[in-house]
């Protein structure tokens, strides 16, 4: 019996210790600046909990979920009945538009830890929009015009951003038009607040309406702004490329071998009034399987190329056309290149230059 009651007296007492702790409550769990100019710079707020526990309590740390903000806190115990503090920094240069962080404070209380929030927009001063988003359609400001998803497999999809920032008091409404069907964009939020940031995002997807090699879009972005409507023009890059890798070692060695028969077709000296100027080169196919000519193509737009045929034999060969409009060569001198793409794994892409001399009437 003795030994029953000893046991239930030090379970009281180990039920009274554990229950002996401090306790935050928290006077405030977040804070709204509002809207405030990025010349501030640093805007603070303090955010208070009073222990209401029956023990002292200490925080240990305070750590923000960015480099964004800085937080500084109440050091020492806080005795039963006291007040903690936690000072929160938001660093806003460079930061504009709106923002909602998050900060954990952790102590040796009975609630460890506790999330504080806070919040605010930022207005970007005009040298900051100028040299962030240096790009306009109206009062939305881009970071960027060009869209690049650089070397995309063919069958495979890539994605690109632009930034954006409603450098306004009006909500700004984001739509695009021309848009090609191997590209999805949207804009995030599609209704920009003001003073508000907003995400434009395209995938590029290589399964449709691509080509080999280099492929350009241009698609024009529509942003509304009450009666009125601004547009400017997104241009979007990206190469589609054959992947090889999956290719055994004797798919290699059966496969296509493309030999081009010059890398530089020189058309002589020609008359700018000559109209169409041709030359024709060919393309051989010295491998043990049919050579695809997978596209021919000068970035260009005076040059015009044609195979006579898609699909080369082993052994065999294609004549490939090159014409260019000599009236509309820009100064004496024709110097440009085209690409000839096919499915030789040791050499899909092969160049061959275009050189020239035009002379004007007269010379």
């Amino acid at each position: 019996m003795k030994r029953l009651i000893l046991s239930a007296l030090l379970a009281v007492a180990g039920l009274a210790t554990a229950s002996a702790q401090g306790v935050l409550t928290w006077l405030e769990t977040e804070h709204d600046f509002g809207t405030f100019n990025e010349s501030d710079e640093r805007v603070k707020c303090v955010l208070r909990a009073v222990n209401t526990g029956t023990e002292p309590v200490t925080i240990l740390r305070v750590v923000p979920t960015c480099g964004c903000t800085t937080g500084d806190y109440t050091r020492t115990p806080v005795a039963v009945g006291d007040t903690a503090t936690v000072t929160l920094t938001y660093h806003a240069v460079g930061r504009v538009g709106a923002f909602d962080k998050a900060v954990y404070v952790y102590t040796n209380g009975e609630q460890s830890k506790t999330i504080l929030h806070i919040k605010g927009s930022v207005l970007a001063a005009p040298s900051t929009v100028k040299e962030m988003y240096p790009y306009q359609a109206g009062a939305l400001c881009l970071d960027r015009e060009i869209m690049t998803f650089g070397e995309v497999t063919h069958g495979s999809s890539k994605m690109s951003y632009i930034g954006a920032y409603n450098n306004s008091a009006d909500t700004i409404t984001v739509n695009f038009d021309n848009v090609p069907k191997y590209i999805e964009i949207e804009a995030f939020p599609t209704r920009v607040p003001p003073f508000g940031l907003c995400t434009i995002s395209a995938f590029f997807n290589s399964f449709e309406g691509t080509q080999w090699g280099l492929n350009t879009a241009k698609i024009g972005l529509q942003a509304k702004q009450g009666v009125q409507s601004f547009t400017t023009a997104i241009n979007l890059v990206a190469t589609v490329n054959e992947d090889f890798s999956g290719l055994t070692k004797k798919q290699l060695e059966k496969a296509p071998i493309a030999l081009v028969s010059n890398d530089v077709v020189d058309f002589g000296k020609f008359s700018r009034g000559a109209g169409t100027v041709r030359k024709q080169f060919t393309v051989s196919n010295s491998g043990r399987s049919p050579l695809l000519i997978r596209r021919i193509y000068c970035p260009d737009s005076i040059v015009g190329t044609s195979a006579d045929v898609a699909e080369v034999k082993p052994g065999g060969s294609c004549t490939v056309s090159v014409a260019v409009n000599a009236a509309s060569i820009d100064g004496i001198y024709l110097n440009t290149r085209l690409t000839v793409i096919t499915n030789d794994p040791s050499h899909p892409k092969q160049e061959v230059r275009l050189v020239g001399i035009v002379e004007d009437a007269g010379q």
